[in-house]
């Protein structure tokens, strides 16, 4: 069995990744939003798009994250604001 990543990857790790079209972590997502991963987990009560992979794994795709974000008018961080200037190049298929 693999372990599990504790490490979050940097900002910039984060939209690489993004713009790779991987899922990213809770804490990547609370990382990027500058949140904690508790307000996270009540914005996940409260519709936040994520993956199930498992019934202990979840992931999200930052795309969707930013966009329910603007939708729902929650917070509006400096990454946020970088990816609503087009400074995050996602993949056609996943905007």
């Amino acid at each position: 069995m693999s372990k599990r990543p504790t490490e979050v990857r940097s900002i910039n790790e984060i939209r690489k990744a993004a713009d790779a079209g991987q899922l990213i972590t809770k804490k990547e997502v609370a990382a990027f939003l500058q949140l904690s991963t508790r307000t996270i987990e009540n914005y996940m009560l409260a519709g936040l798009p994520t993956l199930h992979i498992n019934s202990q794994i979840t992931r999200f795709y930052l795309n969707k994250v930013i966009r329910w974000v603007e939708e729902n008018h929650l917070v509006v961080c400096a990454n946020v604001k970088s990816a609503q200037q087009g400074n995050l190049h996602l993949p056609v298929h996943l905007r």
